[in-house]
């Protein structure tokens, strides 16, 4: 089992529309992901949905899309 079969997983379990990976890199896990909405944040990657910095992406972000964030 890969960790994009666990994202998918719990993505289809809980029903969760949006997806946000920070650090795509080559993209093994992003471009594997199933969810409606997907977004990926690396300045190098030309895999990502933005190519500027986690700290750029967080400071322009408005508020339109919500990510689930589950902890412990």
């Amino acid at each position: 089992m890969y960790r994009f079969d666990i994202i998918n997983a719990l993505i289809k379990k809980y029903g969760y529309q949006h997806y946000l990976e920070i650090g795509v890199e080559a993209g093994e896990t992003f471009t594997k992901v199933q969810c409606a909405v997907k977004h990926g944040v690396d300045p190098f990657s030309v895999n990502a949905t933005f190519r500027i910095s986690s700290d750029e992406f967080f400071a322009r972000a408005n508020g339109d899309i919500e990510y689930a964030l589950r902890l412990g």
